[in-house]
C-alpha cells in the first residue's frame, strides 16, 4: 500500500473491515514511528459504522479553502483523487510538527535533525576557532565594481567559502 516495506508488513492487503483496537493501535504507532502521521478513516453505511481504515501520509491529503482552512480530505492514488472525505470522517493521528500543522514529525526524524544540527554547529564552531575567531580577509578594489561584477564576485566567494567548516570566509559588503 505504502512506499516503505514496513507498510506492507503492518497493513495486510485484506484486513478485517473493523480492525481490533490492538491491531489499529499497532498499525497506528508503526506509521507514527515511520512518518509521524497517519489517519483513521471512518466509513458509514446507513448511518452506522461499517469500516475503519488506516491511511498513510502518502494516501490522504488535506483539502483547504482559499483562506487556508481545512474543509476535507482527499485520498490519492497514482496522482489521481480516488475518494474524498468530510472533515468529521477522518482523525489525523500525529506527532507535533512545528513548521506544518497538517503533517507530523516522527521521533526518528526529530532525532536525526537534532544530531544533524549538533554536527553542523560543532563543525561551524571548529571552523570559527581554526580561523582565529576572525574573518580571514576583506576584499578591496581601487575601482568601483558594477553591480554585475559585484554579484559575480560575491557568488564566487560565497561558493568557495560555503559549508559549515568554511563558513568563516571573506567579508563582502
Amino acid at each position: 500500500r505504502g512506499t516503505h516495506e514496513l507498510y506492507d508488513l503492518f497493513n495486510p492487503p485484506k484486513g478485517p473491515e473493523v480492525p481490533s483496537l490492538r491491531e489499529l493501535l499497532l498499525r497506528t504507532y508503526t506509521h507514527l514511528g515511520i512518518d509521524g502521521i497517519c489517519y483513521w478513516v471512518f466509513y458509514l453505511k446507513r448511518g452506522k459504522l461499517s469500516e475503519v481504515d488506516l491511511k498513510s501520509k502518502h494516501q490522504l491529503f488535506p483539502v483547504k479553502n482559499k483562506a487556508g482552512r481545512l474543509i476535507g480530505w482527499e485520498e490519492r492514488k497514482d496522482g489521481r483523487t480516488v475518494a474524498t472525505f468530510d472533515v468529521k470522517m477522518v482523525i489525523p493521528m500525529k506527532y507535533y510538527q512545528p513548521s506544518d500543522i497538517y503533517s507530523g514529525l516522527s521521533p526518528l526524524r526529530a532525532a536525526m535533525l537534532s544530531v544533524e544540527q549538533e554536527r553542523n554547529i560543532a563543525s561551524w564552531n571548529s571552523g570559527f576557532f581554526k580561523s582565529g575567531m576572525r574573518t580571514p580577509m576583506v576584499l578591496e578594489t581601487s575601482k568601483t565594481l558594477t553591480p554585475k561584477q559585484r554579484a559575480a564576485l560575491r557568488d564566487d566567494v560565497q561558493q568557495f567559502y560555503s559549508g559549515s567548516v568554511n563558513g568563516h570566509g571573506a567579508f563582502i559588503a
